[in-house]
């Protein structure tokens, strides 16, 4: 220092330079380190700042209406001065000159230039807080007066002479010997450039490409590549510029512990990803799970106890830095090829649906043709609605009873899977569509097989003059953006997608796209985190949100609205020979906690346990997926009870047939009659109910039904021994009466009700994957359900 300001004296212009440059390279100094000090400061102004508007709004929150000593409401400024229309906050005065005092004790004897930034610091937090709640100003004050006490009762001591004490001989351990190395800026950036791409590209693209078309909103398409922005770059920020900074910042034995540190995280989050916590169920788009992901004490166990071995290994295979670098650069470049393959898989999906983006999108309003004179026919598909549910949404709403007025309701009734892809082939094609019975036609697509499943009816329907109206089925052209190209050659047929109608830019379409943004790097950081910890990332699919609108929470909404437009889609058109109406919803498949079961004011929970009666006995009601599944199947019912009452007022449901069922049930624990010891039942009892032309009245029947019957009610009186126009077999539920299979599995992956996974001729089947075979027509008795080997 006195070398640097004697030269800066005596010396000017170019030659006071270049004796400086000379002095501070012989020093090995540069003029940039006066800036080190103040890096410390500024790496705090983010975490201040969003500390300072979190504990803003939730003191405003809390607080308002409160009073306390002087102050008559915390939750705003204290305004404890006023000269004439001017209030003056007393609060933010008072915690500034207690910082100021606190600043002068501290540095007495250091000169003022030193200790100017403190002081500065202090008229910034005035400012910044000044027109802050009361209570907030309040803590933080109170906060600054300990901290001045504390520093008089320091400065007031007489420092303590230090015994001279021999050097610890360190020589000779392993710590010794670990922090004798040199610490290698390599081995800090080369790790965190890893985890920078494994959270920022390759694990979000793991998820983008398994499903691409559920992320194209065929309205206003945009490449789903664009959530990578959000996840990189927050990527990036997290492990690589503001580790940097404190790795730039820290002393040489702080960057070596630092770099051994990232160098096991980096492994033990490859590990993790890799091995563990795969099997976490079926997720939406949204990055939420159908089920909160749980691991049981040994898996736990044994991944804590692998994380404790890799952080160990790391510290005896840290000298061999040259090694590792060159093991990071081999795993970073591996990392970016898999996600480049995967990024093309997007791309190439999204290239697609634009290129048949007419096949999908919508250019007019949706249509449901029906007719007052003849006959129609609606089929409507609520997806996994719990059948069970049923009775106790009737009790609860007994007016529900005079709108499904000719109802009759099949509580022992099957279907033939878990999941959406292997049970809705049968729903609209009938016996010969079960999986089994799709797996032996092994010389033909799945694709194709499914899409003629489809065709069946409307095929049949067109044939008798009727106007065909398809809406959102499940997987045309097997696939999630709903591809009708297959249906071009059935005359008086119409397509739509009224899901991407009626949610163009509205709200819920506008969260759910900030939701994926956000949840994107988390969802990343819980897949390659430990298990212990994974469930704190989660956080029951807020991911540690602080944001409690619970609105964006799930896609309920967006399937409602379809249900809640329904009489406003509907024509009637006297000149048609009768209407065909098919239709699949998902209101009771992407659910939420909803508040009085109205889909617009959902909640973020359950609140405390209760009970749902069906007249005669009770059922409690514990789990938050037990009650969001209840309150979007009782939100569903109620809307289509809504639509029935229509339907009768423009006079047409006395001649419409009308079939609602869904596709498969799940698993919800409540309804002890169908957990069986070999299968959980409740997976396989779906919902049917079916009101015929002129029917009065509302029944329960419990005749054995699938709902692979429904092609055959749909067309009974309307044409005599109906043919699939497609394979020549009559259309009936003869094989109802031969073997009937199921496949079970405990745990749903994507590989079993992802179609982007099934593209053989043959449907994909868990390792763990039990058959049954149903027998004596009653799903109820579990000696009915017997175990079997996969049907040839």
């Amino acid at each position: 220092f006195y070398w640097s300001e004697h030269i800066k004296r005596n010396f000017r212009g170019d030659e006071k330079y270049m004796i400086l440059d000379a002095y501070y390279r012989e020093n090995h100094y540069s003029p940039l380190y006066r800036l080190k000090s103040t890096l410390s400061i500024l790496l705090q102004v983010p975490f201040f700042m969003a500390a300072y508007d979190l504990l803003g709004i939730q003191a405003k929150d809390r607080f308002t209406g409160t009073a306390f000593l002087a102050f008559q409401d915390l939750g705003n400024p204290d305004g404890l001065i006023t000269i004439g229309d001017v209030s003056i906050n007393v609060l933010p005065l008072v915690m500034t000159l207690v910082n100021v005092i606190a600043c002068y004790i501290y540095s007495r004897g250091i000169p003022f230039k030193t200790t100017i930034r403190s002081y500065l610091l202090a008229l910034v937090f005035l400012v910044l807080l000044y027109n802050s709640p009361s209570a907030l100003l309040l803590y933080w004050t109170m906060n600054n007066v300990y901290s001045l006490v504390k520093i008089i009762i320091i400065k007031s001591k007489k420092p303590e002479k230090k015994a001279k004490t021999k050097k610890e001989n360190t020589e000779g351990t392993i710590f010794g010997s670990f922090f004798r190395q040199e610490p290698k800026t390599s081995l800090f950036i080369l790790p965190m450039a890893f985890m920078a791409v494994l959270t920022g590209l390759l694990i979000p693209l793991a998820y983008l490409s398994a499903s691409p078309e559920e992320f194209i909103d065929v309205i206003n398409p945009q490449n789903p590549l664009r959530y990578l922005l959000s996840s990189f770059f927050v990527s990036v920020g997290f492990f690589i510029v503001w580790p940097g900074i404190f790795y730039y910042l820290a002393n040489k034995k702080a960057k070596l512990v630092m770099s051994v540190a990232v160098v096991g995280i980096a492994f033990v989050s490859a590990v993790d990803y890799l091995f563990f916590g795969s099997n976490t169920g079926t997720i939406n788009t949204s990055l939420v799970f159908e089920h909160d992901p749980t691991y049981s004490v040994t898996q736990q166990f044994l991944n804590i106890a692998i994380v404790i071995v890799i952080m160990a290994a790391c510290v005896f295979l840290f000298r061999f830095k040259k090694v590792m670098n060159i093991a990071f650069i081999a795993i970073i470049l591996t990392t970016v090829s898999i996600s480049a393959i995967n990024a093309k898989k997007v791309q190439d999906s999204y290239t697609s649906i634009i290129e048949h983006i007419d096949d999908f999108r919508e250019t007019e309003k949706p249509k449901i043709v029906l007719s007052q004179t003849e006959e129609n026919v609606m089929v409507i598909m609520l997806d996994r609605a719990v059948s069970g549910y049923l009775p106790f949404v009737f009790y609860e709403f007994p007016e529900l009873e005079e709108q499904f007025d000719g109802f009759v309701y099949y509580p022992n009734c099957m279907s033939f899977g878990q999941n959406t892809l292997k049970t809705t082939s049968a729903l609209f094609g009938g016996y010969e569509y079960t999986p089994e019975r799709m797996d032996a036609r092994a010389d033909e697509s799945l694709a194709e097989k499914h899409d003629e499943s489809l065709k069946v009816l409307p095929k049949l329907f067109s044939d008798q003059g009727y106007t065909v109206t398809l809406m959102d089925l499940p997987f045309p052209g097997w696939s999630w953006a709903g591809d009708y190209s297959a249906f071009k050659d059935i005359d008086n047929c119409y397509t739509y997608h009224p899901t991407d109608f009626y949610n163009d830019d509205t709200e819920a379409h506008i969260n759910t796209e900030n939701r994926r943004n956000r949840n994107m790097f988390m969802y990343s950081l819980f897949k390659c985190s430990p298990l212990c910890i994974q469930g704190f990332i989660y956080d029951s699919g807020d991911y540690l949100s602080v944001n409690q609108d619970v609105v964006d929470k799930y896609d309920t909404l967006e399937n409602y609205i379809v249900l809640e437009n329904m009489a406003d889609m509907t024509v009637v058109d006297d000149d048609c020979s009768g209407g065909l109406f098919l239709f699949d919803n998902e209101t009771t498949h992407d659910v939420t906690n909803l508040s009085n079961y109205d889909p617009y004011t959902p909640v973020d929970d359950l609140e405390g346990e209760y009970y749902i009666c069906n007249g005669s006995y009770k059922l409690l009601v514990w789990q938050g997926y037990q009650d969001s599944t209840y309150d979007c199947f009782v939100a569903a019912m109620r809307e289509l009870g809504d639509y029935m009452d229509y339907l009768k007022e423009i006079g047409v449901y006395d001649n419409t047939r009308i079939i609602i069922v869904s596709d498969h049930g799940t698993q919800v624990a409540m309804f002890e009659e169908l957990v069986f010891p070999q299968v959980n039942a409740e997976w396989y009892n779906c919902l049917l109910m079916v009101k015929d032309f002129d029917a009065e009245g509302f029944t329960t029947d419990n005749t054995f039904m699938t709902n692979a019957d429904v092609p055959t009610i749909a067309l009974e009186g309307i044409i005599d021994d109906p043919v699939n126009p497609y394979t020549g077999n009559p259309i009936n539920s003869d094989l109802k009466s031969g073997d009937l299979y199921v496949s079970y599995y405990p745990i749903e992956d994507e590989t079993l009700w992802n179609p982007d996974y099934n593209q053989g001729n043959q449907f994909t089947y868990a390792d763990d994957c039990v058959w049954l075979k149903v027998i004596n027509g009653n799903i109820f008795d579990p000696d009915n359900w017997v175990q079997t080997d996969c049907p040839e």
